[in-house]
């Protein structure tokens, strides 16, 4: 699902990629009333395994977004 919300980003600049998915992201944080510095922390989180290196639904929207945002 993520590659999907992002995909039509990758027509635009990185600076108006990334404006456009904070946006987004902050404007769903209100709604909910949720703090978004608590939502980052928990994606990082998420995103590391200091055990068995990156996750691999991880690495591949890593990929993605090294390959076709840029």
């Amino acid at each position: 699902m993520p590659m999907q919300l992002v995909d039509p980003l990758q027509d635009h600049p990185p600076g108006l990629q990334c404006a456009g998915l904070a946006s987004v992201f902050l404007a769903a944080c209100r709604v909910h009333r949720i703090n978004p510095y608590d939502v980052l922390a928990s994606a990082a989180s998420m995103m590391a395994d200091t055990i068995h290196g990156e996750r691999p639904e991880f690495r591949a929207l890593r990929l993605y977004a090294e390959h076709d945002l840029k």
